[in-house]
């Protein structure tokens, strides 16, 4: 093992310079972190001095095979011959990355085989001309050198926004690293492993250096071409005619909010970025039912809000579009919208003509299924009880006889007015038809259910509508269903056959449903 040592250790005082300061360099050729053409000149280079590296384990390792392995005898015209194919593909390589633009597939294999070749002719060459100030075994180094220098050459420099060249040390670091070993081959100078050693170290510092100082130049254009695309965005969206926003995605503080958006939200220049978009929302929670969208769909589209504006006080519906991107390292919300409150008014006013009677204003008969069905679902949902009210006016055709038809529109709106102001808001109050009404009680037990009706009936009684110099005074009867079945036309029945069990008993009062009426008619004479 002593003898190992010692050759071992031999051999890495002669080449352990030329293994550390290769090692350094394509390290620091390696480091280069952009993925375009200074990318690919760089790492071919990168390669080379990895295949430089190698060479000198090749000839540290080598020779110390035999003492660990008797059996391994490697001739010594076979080393050189495999140091001088190393240097080849170096070269190759390095004269591959005077070619940056070309298919990486080529630059990795094709191109640096071609120059690899083209090493071995030269090489072959300048054996054959025998030239007797140049050692055979000198050759190898001597194209190294010049490969160098020609890629120091052809290295072509890249200007910072400030003109400044940032490339030029590492140009004449890889020349004085060339031009060493062209004079080393031509015996003009004698091996200096200290100087060696300074070469690669230089050559490793001002490459770092350089990309460092690209590193900078290129962040400095990346800031400059986002400052422009943000000033261009910024003009386009200035003079966009529909409104268009940007919130932070983190607290919905206004970024950024256009002339139209202004506008529309009825803000001066100094309160646009002092309140959240979201403090607009009639329902706050829509921002993030927006957010949810959006991040799971990307973009969002026709989202409809209702917002409150405070100069002038009024409510608007718009529909907007939105989606997330980075602006200023920061995720921010771009929403551009549209006023739809025209077209929301317009909509309501269909659903109203269409889902409610024309002279109470209460919901229609087609309304009152739709809405009790939803009734039904909550009710099965949370478990919890309901009844239905029947009723009509006590001897309605007397009062059209006696007063007019006109009169007894006034009396069925003003009965409507009474029922909306007694029962609560939850309740479902519609026309069923003529002068008969019907109400669903929700959350109610069909015994409690009596009360509210007593209530209603009470009021009704106390109170009259004037026609003219005349007054009009009229009671109610009311029926109430039991049954928990999610069936409206059976509990209507239930609650039908209790007002007609009122109206027999003697009118203006209430009846809670019982089996024994189920035998009893269900229509009643609006005079009686």
């Amino acid at each position: 093992m002593d003898t190992f040592l010692e050759i071992f250790m031999e051999q890495l005082s002669n080449y352990g310079v030329g293994l550390l300061g290769t090692f350094a360099v394509a390290i620091a050729f390696s480091v280069f972190y952009g993925k375009n053409t200074q990318y690919n000149r760089f790492y071919l280079i990168s390669q080379g001095f990895w295949v430089l590296f190698f060479t000198f384990v090749v000839l540290i390792f080598v020779p110390c095979l035999p003492l660990l392995n008797p059996a391994i005898q490697i001739p010594s015209i076979v080393v050189e011959a495999f140091v001088a194919t190393l240097y080849g593909v170096s070269s190759g390589f390095f004269l591959a990355s005077l070619f940056p633009n070309l298919p990486r597939k080529s630059l990795l294999f094709i191109v640096p085989t071609f120059f690899t070749l083209v090493f071995f002719a030269t090489g072959y060459a300048l054996l054959m001309l025998d030239v007797k100030f140049l050692e055979p075994t000198a050759i190898p180094t001597l194209l190294l050198g010049v490969s160098l220098i020609v890629t120091a050459l052809g290295f072509h420099s890249i200007q910072t926004v400030s003109q400044k060249t940032i490339f030029t040390a590492p140009r004449i670091g890889l020349i004085a690293l060339g031009s060493y070993f062209v004079l080393l081959s031509f015996g003009l100078i004698s091996e200096a492993k200290s100087i060696l050693l300074i070469l690669y170290g230089l050559t490793a510092i001002v490459v770092l250096i350089a990309q460092i100082g690209f590193m900078e130049a290129t962040a400095i254009g990346y800031q400059n071409a986002l400052e422009m695309e943000k000033k261009k965005k910024t003009l386009v969206w200035d003079v966009a005619p529909f409104p268009i926003l940007l919130t932070k995605l983190m607290d919905d503080s206004v970024v950024y909010m256009n002339a139209a958006c202004q506008r529309v939200l009825g803000l001066n220049d100094e309160q646009k970025t002092t309140l959240p978009f979201s403090s607009f929302f009639t329902k706050p929670e829509k921002r993030i039912q927006l957010i949810d969208l959006t991040k799971q769909n990307q973009i969002v589209d026709n989202f409809e809000v209702e917002l409150k504006l405070r100069n002038p006080e009024k409510l608007v519906w718009i529909t907007l579009s939105s989606r997330i991107f980075e602006l200023d390292g920061e995720l921010v919300l771009y929403i551009n919208f549209t006023n739809i409150t025209a077209q929301k008014q317009t909509e309501q006013e269909l659903f109203v003509q269409a889902s409610t009677d024309t002279l109470t204003g209460l919901y229609n008969r087609r309304q009152f299924f739709a809405l009790t069905e939803q009734a039904f679902a909550m009710s099965a949902r949370e478990n919890t009880p309901y009844c239905v009210i029947m009723l009509d006016i006590d001897h309605f055709k007397s009062i059209n006889d006696t007063y007019g038809h006109d009169a007894g529109d006034i009396v069925l709106k003003h009965l409507s007015d009474v029922m909306k102001e007694t029962l609560r808001k939850s309740d479902i109050i519609a026309r069923w038809g003529g002068e008969e009404f019907i109400v669903f009680l929700q959350n109610t037990l069909p015994e409690n259910g009596v009360v509210p009706a007593q209530k209603l009936r009470q009021a009704v009684e106390a109170t009259s509508v004037t026609v003219g110099d005349q007054t009009i005074r009229f009671t109610i009867s009311l029926g109430v269903s039991v049954s928990q079945t999610p069936d409206v036309a059976i509990i209507q029945k239930e609650a039908d056959l209790a007002l007609y069990h009122s109206k027999e008993n003697g009118r203006n009062q209430v009846t809670l449903y019982s089996p024994d009426f189920a035998q009893m008619p269900t229509e009643v004479e609006s005079n009686q």
